[in-house]
């Protein structure tokens, strides 16, 4: 029954606001009225989950040529946005690099670099789950770093003396029966206290550290690629992902850091040893750590042919709008400034396709058939292909409302707040979001609110980068609640972190997340992804809004100029 009512409250709530918004309503046209109808039906759907969030993203090819609003081809044109290729070259080297082993090695050998200390130990955790959700899917970094945050945790309980499991000291269950590594001598409260604040830091830094860690690059999680397809679709602005990379990895950092801190200084007060005293403590389990490290042995010939790929991506990512200006492979872009033919969706697919083609070893010269490919088919069937159909829902909805004209009608609603103080702004809008996260896919939330935003800083008079580009960060910040965001779900799943424990770290870390970013944003120097790497802008004196970079100037007399910090002069940029 309550299935049947959460399906039925789309299409009602969609045909109530196609008609108090047409002619007879609020006076917008009819294809506009239709937009915002499709608009509200689909967040209705993805906030209840009534249908599933890929099956809820088709509805613009139903409902849209129905309508009349346009016909399927240009209905379904965003379905192809290059975002899409990149994302799903990414999907298909993550898949290559889980069915090799090669996401473990690199999450051991970062604990191993940490350090002996608890503190360092945690602080290994947090950066290694971050170092792998930037190149992975948040919930798959999360599941591979839980056991080894377990297996830390279950070292430290046993070398402290704790005589309790790993899953003590926490929850209705806790108490010295718990299974685990069961330690010499009975456990005194000042060291069951030390064990079960060590574990609720290493724990919540999986979770958070997977969060924050997809903000870095734009294939570390959907939401970063939402906002990047939302410029390039609506504002003709081409993110490339160094571009991104130098917006987004310094707020990565710092956030990753004041999660440490939070954690380990704050909510649970960790030592600099595992008895809590000086600094020769084991660290929980770093014995442990190395010895899983040398149980891997060295690299095979598939993690190398896989690395290989990988590195192709990455070196193809940062340098190659560079190599392609250097020699020359540019074709006319927007304006007449020059377009690198080498695209990050390009190097993602080329990647992905080498892949398919690179054998896991060489064939022997004694006629052996041909061996595996670092990837073959039926493991790519395995990667998440719903969202790619939920970015170009996301995408198609964006284009229907930009091209029925209700995104500049929102935009003229918002005006009205022009006179607002940027930061002020950032910091609303991160809010909004950062709460309404918590309740809502992330990924869904910023499909539905990207050409809102949109709209809205053209409206108060911004570049729509400098609300977009945090729009997608701030909706990493669901930190509070088990259904959040999957890494939140992957540990509280575990039964060894209570839910007031999420709540509590979450609701602390959270605001102070929103407002980092919100004023390292405002405070970025003017179009620092642009100045930063000048090679792919052409030659000295290019078009500072070149592909490739974060805007620094208004691309069009549509968009009006805006600087992002008070009293920044009109060429400065938002980013």
């Amino acid at each position: 029954m309550r299935a049947g009512v959460a399906l039925a409250a789309g299409p009602a709530l969609g045909v109530t606001a196609r008609l108090a918004c047409g002619p007879a309503g609020a006076g917008l046209g009819a294809d506009a009225a239709w937009a915002v109808g499709l608009a509200v039906w689909m967040a209705a759907w993805w906030i209840n989950a009534a249908a599933p969030l890929a099956v809820t993203a088709l509805l613009p090819l139903v409902v849209l040529p129905l309508a009349g609003v346009g016909g399927m081809a240009e209905n379904a044109r965003a379905y192809s946005s290059p975002v899409i290729g990149l994302f799903m070259g990414g999907f298909m080297l993550q898949a290559a690099v889980e069915r090799w082993g090669l996401h473990r090695r690199v999450a051991l050998g970062v604990l191993l670099l940490a350090g002996p200390s608890p503190r360092a130990q945690v602080g290994g955790v947090i950066a290694s789950t971050a170092l792998l959700s930037m190149w992975m899917s948040n919930a798959a970094a999360a599941a591979l770093m839980m056991p080894i945050g377990a297996s830390i945790v279950a070292a430290a309980r046993g070398r402290a003396g704790a005589g309790v499991g790993v899953g003590a000291g926490v929850g209705p269950g806790a108490g010295a029966g718990g299974s685990g590594v069961d330690a010499a001598g009975p456990a005194t409260p000042q060291a069951q206290a030390r064990a079960a604040n060590f574990q609720a830091c290493v724990l919540l830094g999986v979770a958070f550290g997977a969060s924050i860690g997809g903000m870095g690059t734009p294939v570390g999680t959907p939401p970063n690629a939402l906002v990047i397809g939302q410029l390039r679709e609506a504002h003709s602005v081409d993110v490339s992902f160094l571009a991104w990379a130098l917006y987004a990895v310094p707020i990565m950092l710092a956030l990753l850091g004041l999660t440490w801190a939070v954690l380990c200084l704050w909510l649970h007060p960790v030592g600099r040893s595992a008895s809590g005293g000086g600094d020769g403590g084991d660290g929980g389990g770093r014995g442990q750590t190395r010895a899983a490290w040398r149980a891997l042995g060295p690299l095979s010939a598939a993690q190398w042919g896989v690395v290989g790929c990988v590195g192709l991506a990455v070196v193809g990512w940062l340098a190659g709008p560079a190599l392609a200006h250097a020699v020359g492979m540019t074709s006319p872009g927007p304006g007449g400034a020059p377009r690198p033919r080498i695209t990050d969706e390009g190097v993602a697919l080329t990647a992905a396709v080498l892949l398919f083609v690179i054998p896991a070893r060489w064939p022997s010269p004694t006629g052996e058939p041909v061996p595996t490919r670092l990837l073959t088919w039926e493991q790519a069937q395995s990667i998440p292909w719903g969202v790619l159909v939920l970015f170009g829902g996301g995408l198609s909805l964006a284009d229907a409302m930009d091209r029925t004209g209700v995104t500049a009608a929102l935009g003229e609603q918002l005006g009205a707040l022009r006179g607002a103080p940027p930061l002020v702004v950032l910091l609303v809008v991160g809010a909004a979001v950062s709460l309404v996260s918590n309740v809502m896919s992330n990924t869904a939330l910023t499909a539905a609110m990207a050409p809102v935003v949109s709209a809205g800083a053209v409206g108060l008079g911004m570049e729509p980068a400098a609300l977009l580009a945090p729009l997608a960060l701030f909706a990493s910040t669901c930190f509070v609640l088990p259904s959040g965001t999957p890494p939140n779900a992957v540990v509280f799943s575990s039964g060894r972190l209570s839910i007031s424990q999420l709540a509590r770290a979450g609701g602390v870390l959270a605001p102070l997340a929103v407002a980092v970013i919100a004023l390292m944003t405002w405070l970025m120097p003017p179009g620092v992804a642009s100045r930063a790497w000048p090679a792919p802008l052409g030659a000295p004196g290019a078009a500072p809004n070149a592909p490739g970079a974060l805007p620094s100037a208004p691309r069009s007399g549509s968009i009006p100029a805006g600087p992002l910090r008070a009293g920044a002069g009109a060429s400065d940029g938002v980013l």
